[in-house]
């Protein structure tokens, strides 16, 4: 059975172990770019793991795509990111 291109999107996972180095760099992700802390720890942890794009919902106006480290991705409906 083929699964749904999202759900093969989905099913590639790593994560990132929980490190005061990836608590400290969302810290100074958030504080710098003025992030949530959700979203500044899944900045940090997709760099924890060397990852090449970081893939959200948010909108284009949302503080996640100042981000510069990592590039971020959005489905957000309607967007051209």
């Amino acid at each position: 059975m083929e699964q749904e291109p999202t759900a093969r999107l989905f099913s590639i996972t790593l994560s990132a172990e929980r490190t005061d180095a990836v608590i400290d760099e969302a810290y100074q992700e958030a504080c710098k770019l003025g992030l949530g802390a959700m979203d500044a720890l899944h900045v940090a942890a997709a760099m924890a793991v060397h990852a090449d794009e970081l893939i959200t919902i948010e909108r284009p106006t949302s503080p996640l795509h100042r981000v510069t480290c990592i590039k971020v991705i959005t489905l957000y409906p309607g967007s051209k990111s």
